[in-house]
């Protein structure tokens, strides 16, 4: 059993660590398009999309371990889905107010802060852990998606370009 300190750190920490990394992904795969309406409305439809998928799969993955109550279940999904969907607010906010490529760099820097500070919430609270290994690894993991993102947004675009 987790202590009640820690109740829903579980969730919030997988919907936050899923949406830094495909919210940014996504953000940066498609604004490889240049096209801001486009990168807006994609990012919107996934986040909404994967934040619905990932409390569904947050859900069946406690439930099947079968040492959860079914409040801790519903709890846990519950903050796996808000931490999906703040994090996709937070990132999305450059793109409502900047212009597309200042607001991408904006959202990578504000998701690299978001993933540092988690790094170092886990590595508290888990003496096990490397403090600063732990954050290297958590933003390692943000910006190998989104680099590998954006060749994937730029080859599609240039290959299918015509059609967005």
């Amino acid at each position: 059993m987790r202590a009640k300190k820690f109740d829903g750190l579980e969730g919030a920490s997988f919907g936050i660590t899923s949406g830094v990394i495909t919210i940014l992904g996504v953000l940066i795969g498609l604004a490889a398009t240049g096209n801001k309406i486009f990168t807006e409305i994609g990012i919107i439809i996934v986040g909404i999309a994967d934040a619905l998928s990932d409390a569904a799969g947050m859900y069946v993955s406690e439930e099947s371990e079968y040492v959860h109550t079914g409040k801790e279940v519903l709890k846990t999904a519950f903050f796996t889905f808000v931490g999906k969907i703040l994090t996709l607010i937070v990132l999305i906010i450059p793109l409502a107010i900047l212009d597309l490529f200042p607001a991408v760099l904006v959202s990578l820097v504000i998701g690299v802060v978001i993933m540092v500070r988690l790094g170092y919430v886990v590595a508290k609270g888990n003496k096990k852990l490397k403090t600063w290994r732990t954050i290297a690894k958590y933003v390692s993991l943000v910006l190998v998606v989104s680099f590998v993102s954006y060749f994937i947004g730029y080859f599609a675009n240039a290959y299918l370009g015509g059609l967005v």
